[in-house]
């Protein structure tokens, strides 16, 4: 069965990511025996292109609207996979072309990625930019050397980063969003204050020159675990002596607090008692 784009379906569903780098999409895969990982040729409405299982089979018990699905034509042949893996080498050279017709036409861009569609009737290139740039003459001068439909997207760091790749700053062989992530959220310096990280703004930032993207990642922990920690300064009791919560330990859930005759000692949460 054939799928158009909000068509609603019932029964097992997949997530295919197009090509690389493109959008994740839904698909019935009831007459397919694909698994996580698996190459597949495609159809969105005229086009032919290339995809990857992004998720594991998921059986529907209702009906649900979904957008953006696509018929699945077939797992990936050997030949697909070796025209997949040309259209890759090509690609590399049209990034260099479009390099030096941007510096033709003068534009402040830079064009870092390029795909090509499985049947390389379009083709795709990525490019940053200050602001809004003119590119249709670009467009115009691309499509008459490729002899394809041209589509420019302009990304933002983090997803530039996202393709090209590289050694995250904790030593991780390759960064996050290239393995795993797939989309951004918003991240902020007071998900790194919750988590008592040193605001120290060069210590935050990742290769893309944006606030990790793993402050995420364990917040929702911390913001539940700081539920029962009373604020900084706040007067206690202990067996020890009466003093003021000097910091938080949320993951020990231990305080650090500062005795009435100076001395400073590490509590469990169990062993003070608010002073009112």
């Amino acid at each position: 069965m054939e799928c158009g784009l909000g068509t609603v379906l019932k029964g097992n569903l997949m997530q295919v990511r197009l090509r690389e780098f493109g959008k994740v999409l839904s698909t019935d895969s009831s007459d397919q025996k694909l698994n996580f990982g698996d190459i597949c040729i495609v159809k969105i409405d005229y086009e032919i292109d290339y995809g990857k299982i992004v998720s594991n089979k998921k059986a529907l018990s209702e009906e649900g609207s979904f957008q953006g699905v696509v018929k699945i034509l077939r797992k990936a042949t050997s030949s697909d996979l070796e025209q997949i893996e040309q259209n890759r080498r090509q690609s590399k050279s049209a990034v260099e072309t479009c390099r030096e017709k941007v510096d033709q036409h003068r534009l402040p861009m830079r064009i870092f990625g390029c795909e090509f569609s499985f049947d390389r009737q379009k083709i795709i290139f990525y490019f940053t930019a200050a602001g809004r740039v003119d590119f249709r003459n670009l467009v115009r001068d691309l499509a008459s050397v490729f002899k394809a439909r041209i589509d420019l997207h302009q990304l933002g760091p983090r997803d530039e980063a996202k393709m090209i790749g590289g050694i995250a700053p904790c030593g991780k062989t390759e960064v996050c969003c290239t393995q795993f992530m797939g989309r951004f959220e918003t991240i902020t310096t007071r998900m790194a204050k919750i988590q008592r990280l040193p605001v120290r703004q060069e210590k935050l930032l990742g290769l893309c020159g944006q606030l990790k993207c793993c402050l995420k990642f364990e917040l929702d922990t911390y913001e539940e675990l700081s539920k029962s920690f009373p604020e900084e300064g706040t007067r206690v009791s202990t067996k020890l002596g009466r003093g003021r919560i000097m910091d938080q330990d949320i993951l020990r859930q231990r305080v650090i607090m500062r005795l009435e005759d100076d001395r400073q000692v590490s509590l469990s949460l169990d062993e003070i008692t608010v002073l009112k």
